[in-house]
C-alpha cells in the first residue's frame, strides 16, 4: 500500500515507533514535514532564527532518511490543503503521522482526518511523543502520585526499522528540488544554538554530578537536550535509557512532571485557559504596563532577573532555575498576569511547548496543580545561592564585570550604578502574601 508518514515532533528514524509500524504496513513510502504556515505566525514568518535550528533538525531528519533510499519531502502551507493534495495525486491509500496534545495540533489532525475520511483514506495517529500517554493513567491532581503510577507503566524498549526498506514513492529528484525550495526560505543555523547530534550530547553528559549542578546558574550542568527533545530529534524512551543507566533518579523525575503537564491539559483541558487552582482564579493583578515593559527590556534593577532576560531573548534559552526566579518575581513582586510572561516565552524561547509552558507559569504562580503554600523566591537569596559568584550575570550582564558578586546579588543594600529600582522585593513580598490570602478568603466566602 501507498503511505504518506508526516513528520512534526519525531523529526528521526531512530526510535521511531509509529514511524516503524509505518514501514511494516507499506510497500510504497513519502516521508513529508510540513511547515505550517499558521505556526510561521509565531516565527514572524520566517525571520526568527529559531527556526535555523529547526531547518538543521529537517536536513538532518533528510541525511537519516537517505541511509535507507528515502528522501524527505518539505512543503510550506496549509496541512488541511496539502496532504489530501498530495493523496490525490498520488493514490494514497493511508496516512500515519505521530499524535500532538497542543490545542492547535488537535484541532488540525481532526481537520486533515474529516477531508481524508470524505476521500475514502485513513488517518493512523497514535502517541510517541511521550513516554506514556495521557490516556493511559487516571485523572491526577498531584505530581506524587502520579509520578508512582508512571513509573509503573513506563516501557523504554526502543524500535528499529524492519530490514525490508519500503519504496521511495515518486522520483527523489523531484522530492530533492521540492525539499531544497522549502528549506531555502528559512533562515540559517542558530546564531547561538548549533545543532548537534543528540546521542553524543547525553553520551558525554555528567548523569552523576547532575543533581549537585543542575540548579547552578554558572556551571554548565544541565544536559541542554530540551530542543531536540521538544521536535523529536531524540526520543523520550532514549532520554530515559540514558538516565536510567545513569541511575540518575532527578532527571527521570524531570521527564515524568513533563508528562504530568501533559496529562493535567488532557483530564483538566480548562487548565490550558485558566488557574488549575479555583481558589487563586480571582487574584488581582496590577498589570502595570511599564513595568512588564521594564521587566521585558531586562531593566528590573535586579541583576539575576536582568541577566536571565538577557539570555532568552539573545540565546532563545533560559536558565531552569533561571525560569523560576523570573516568573516568580513577575507574578509575585509585580503582580503580572502569569499569561504575559507565557506569551512573551512563545515569542522568545525555542523548546517553547505550551502544555508544559503554561503547565511550569501555573506552578511558578502558585495557582497551578501543586500542593505546597505560596512560594515566593527573593531573586537576592536565589542569586547569591545559585551564582554566588555572579558569574551568570556577568556572562549576560557584561557590563557590571567590574562590580563584586555579593553587590550584584544584593541590589537593595548596595547602591549599583545600574538602573533605577522598579521594585523593593522586600516590600513586594508582603503586598503579594497579602494579595494571595484575600483572593483565598473571598473564594472561600462565597463558594463554602
Amino acid at each position: 500500500m501507498k503511505t504518506i508518514f508526516r513528520f512534526r515532533q519525531d523529526l528521526r528514524i531512530q526510535d521511531n515507533h509509529w514511524l516503524t509500524v509505518a514501514f511494516k504496513n507499506s510497500d510504497q513510502i513519502l516521508p513529508i514535514f510540513i511547515i505550517d504556515t499558521k505556526l510561521l505566525q509565531e516565527f514572524q514568518w520566517l525571520q526568527d532564527p529559531r527556526l535555523g535550528f529547526i531547518k538543521d533538525a529537517l536536513l538532518n531528519l533528510q541525511q537519516q532518511l537517505q541511509t535507507i533510499n528515502l528522501n524527505l519531502l518539505v512543503m510550506v502551507g496549509n496541512p488541511q490543503e496539502l496532504i489530501p493534495s498530495l493523496v490525490r495525486e498520488h493514490s494514497i491509500g493511508q496516512v500515519y503521522t505521530n499524535k500532538s496534545y497542543d490545542t492547535y495540533g488537535i484541532g488540525r489532525d481532526l481537520r486533515v482526518r474529516l477531508a481524508l475520511r470524505e476521500m475514502g483514506v485513513h488517518m493512523h495517529v497514535e502517541n510517541d511523543y511521550l513516554l506514556v500517554a495521557p490516556e493511559v493513567l487516571k485523572p491526577y491532581q498531584i505530581f506524587s502520585p502520579y509520578s508512582k503510577a508512571w513509573e509503573k507503566v513506563v516501557i523504554s524498549d526502543t524500535y528499529q526499522l524492519p530490514r525490508d526498506k519500503v519504496a521511495l514513492l515518486f522520483p527523489s529528484r523531484d522530492i530533492a528540488q521540492l525539499t531544497q525550495k522549502s528549506l531555502d526560505q528559512l533562515p540559517s543555523s542558530h546564531p547561538y544554538r548549533k545543532f548537534q547530534d543528540p546521542l553524543k550530547i547525553l553520551k558525554k553528559f555528567d548523569f552523576k554530578n547532575y543533581d549537585e549542578k543542575r540548579n547552578m546558574l554558572g556551571a554548565g550542568g544541565t544536559s541542554k537536550i530540551s530542543p531536540y527533545l521538544r521536535f523529536g530529534v531524540i526520543s523520550s524512551r532514549q532520554l530515559y535509557h540514558f538516565a536510567h543507566q545513569a541511575n540518575n533518579q532527578t532527571f527521570i523525575k524531570e521527564l515524568a512532571r513533563r508528562e504530568f503537564r501533559y496529562q493535567l491539559s488532557y483530564h483538566f483541558p480548562e487548565v490550558l485557559v485558566q488557574s488549575f487552582q479555583a481558589k487563586r482564579r480571582g487574584i488581582p493583578r496590577d498589570n502595570d504596563n511599564k513595568l512588564f515593559e521594564a521587566f521585558c527590556q531586562g531593566k528590573t534593577w535586579y541583576p539575576i532577573i536582568d541577566a536571565a532576560i538577557t539570555q532568552l531573548k539573545t540565546e532563545n534559552r533560559m536558565h531552569g532555575r533561571a525560569r523560576m526566579i523570573v516568573a516568580s518575581f513577575l507574578t509575585k513582586d509585580l503582580l503580572i498576569d502569569r499569561k504575559r510572561w507565557e506569551e512573551f516565552f512563545k515569542k522568545h524561547l525555542l523548546d517553547y511547548d505550551q502544555i508544559v509552558n503554561i503547565g511550569n507559569r501555573q506552578r511558578s504562580a502558585s495557582v497551578g496543580a501543586d500542593p505546597r503554600p505560596l512560594r515566593i523566591f527573593s531573586p537576592i537569596l536565589q542569586a547569591q545561592r545559585f551564582d554566588p559568584e555572579a558569574k551568570y550575570i556577568k556572562k549576560y550582564l557584561p557590563e557590571l564585570k567590574n562590580i563584586p558578586a555579593e553587590q550584584l546579588h544584593d541590589p537593595l543594600t548596595y547602591s549599583l550604578k545600574y538602573i533605577k529600582p522598579i521594585i523593593d522585593h522586600r516590600l513586594a513580598t508582603k503586598r503579594a502574601k497579602s494579595v494571595y490570602d484575600q483572593a483565598k478568603s473571598e473564594y472561600y466566602e462565597e463558594n463554602y
